[in-house]
């Protein structure tokens, strides 16, 4: 859906209004999808990945299965950075309380795959907020972590905000859920919502400076939830050409709104400041 979202105005403001053709890949918002545009494409300039942040986290954890270098794409921008991520419990705990939740002992958090947006944030939570012993249940897709959550399968997950409202706002409004934490990205923005707005802020917990590093890395992977980028090796004038016309419909108000129907609370960045973000140069300023 978000990629249908970008096609229409990627063709407007390329010159001739070339034909735009979407290939669809099972798994394309990870590794998969990362591994094509890297190793497989044909390098002519023609094919732009559409990815998730998880790219960035399974590159850096040097995971199995990944062919691509993060340091070597070109990217050209993304229509979404606001990415909050909450914890939360089922209510039948009675974990409701931060007291409560650290007292208890191995709590089972769900997540997708190993170095999944959802995993990466699940695992900076429970070491914040320093969890005793949590177990970690990996291999659900995110609408089967929620179906897990509610059966009692596991008792925890990490989410990003919006699919919580989108999906369960009972969750949130009826007390359903306990949520405990936030990893605010951007930070300085509350959450508009007040049950998430008085939530606090996991960067609070960390004792030493580069603990808060390390946060701020996990943030800065979060702001990148749905990239659009180019191997480095494709000709230069196509990928600096296809950077500016990003950049247009990326400002353009009618997309914003459209985007917004279609997922996630928009926020668009242009390539400049995903390298500024990007988690390497996030510590490497701060001389980690």
């Amino acid at each position: 859906m978000r990629v249908k979202t970008v096609v229409p105005y990627l063709r407007k403001y390329i010159p001739g209004n070339p034909t735009i053709v979407v290939e669809f890949i099972e798994g394309g918002g990870g590794r998969r999808a990362a591994n094509h545009v890297f190793r497989t494409a044909n390098p002519d300039g023609l094919t732009v990945g559409a990815l998730s942040s998880s790219v960035i986290g399974l590159n850096v954890m040097r995971e199995t299965g990944v062919m691509y270098d993060i340091d070597k794409f070109i990217y050209l921008g993304t229509p979404v950075s606001e990415n909050h991520n909450v914890i939360y419990t089922r209510r039948e705990l009675g974990l409701n309380t931060l007291e409560k939740l650290r007292a208890a002992s191995g709590i089972r958090i769900g997540a997708q795959e190993v170095g999944a947006v959802a995993y990466i944030s699940a695992r900076l939570f429970a070491y914040f907020l320093d969890l005793k012993a949590p177990k970690f249940v990996t291999g659900y897709s995110s609408l089967e972590a929620d179906v897990a959550l509610t059966n009692g399968e596991i008792d925890s997950r990490a989410n990003n905000t919006t699919s919580v409202l989108r999906r369960n706002r009972e969750w949130v409004e009826k007390g359903i859920m306990d949520f405990h934490a936030i990893l605010a990205v951007p930070k300085a923005e509350k959450h508009p919502h007040p049950r998430f707005a008085q939530l606090p802020e996991i960067e609070g917990f960390a004792k030493t400076e580069k603990e808060k590093s390390c946060c701020r890395c996990g943030a800065a992977s979060e702001r990148q939830h749905r990239l659009s980028c180019y191997h480095r090796e494709r000709p230069k004038t196509g990928w600096r050409f296809c950077k500016m016309r990003c950049a247009r419909y990326l400002t353009t108000r009618s997309f914003a709104r459209n985007f917004r129907s279609s997922s996630a609370t928009m926020f668009p960045v242009d390539a400049g400041r995903i390298g500024e973000s990007h988690p390497r140069n996030a510590a490497r300023s701060r001389g980690h």
